[in-house]
């Protein structure tokens, strides 16, 4: 099976978010910024803002905790955020599977070309995958991370390989 039919069969259905899930994914879809080359992080009072016509404080935490619990956003939670539950949200690359339509790229095109550089050199750090795949640092992390995920390839993750999320990305085909 190829990647494109693997992760479209694997991948949830945006319908199947509640109403509140489903406005907070497409703000964040929408912002596709980078800072810094790595992937933006949404500060919970700044999201909430931007989703403030449409949604009450109590349905953007309950939006946001379940964007969390199906996988498309990672919460960092600290003390005093009040009156919100987490501090600052990070979107996974199944956000942006699930948002697709509304981005400015394909993101399983952008797996696809990520896995391709990897299967001609086998091994390859991220400045490499970045030069040879011609994407941005985010959007190599998140082909990667897909990838890995969805265990077409393997990575080496340690400290210090910023704004890369791993060291070293290789194809090691698991069983599927």
């Amino acid at each position: 099976m190829d990647v494109k039919e693997r992760i479209k069969q694997l991948k949830m259905n945006r319908e199947a978010l509640s109403n509140e899930a489903y406005q907070i994914g497409k703000v964040m879809s929408q912002s596709e910024g980078e800072e810094k080359g790595m992937e933006k992080k949404f500060h919970a009072r700044g999201l909430f803002q931007e989703c403030f016509s449409d949604l009450s404080l109590e349905q953007f935490n309950k939006g946001v905790l379940e964007l969390e619990a199906e996988g498309l956003v990672n919460l960092e939670r600290l003390p005093g955020t009040e009156p919100f539950q987490f501090a600052y949200i990070m979107p996974t690359f199944v956000l942006f599977f699930i948002f697709e339509k509304e981005l400015s790229f394909d993101p399983i095109l952008d797996v696809e070309k990520v896995l391709k550089v990897i299967e001609e050199v086998n091994y390859i750090n991220g400045s490499k995958l970045e030069e040879k795949s011609g994407l941005t640092v985010a959007r190599v992390n998140r082909a990667v991370d897909a990838l890995e995920n969805y265990k077409f390839i393997k990575t080496y993750r340690c400290m210090g390989t910023e704004p890369f999320t791993f060291a070293y990305a290789y194809a090691e085909y698991l069983a599927l």
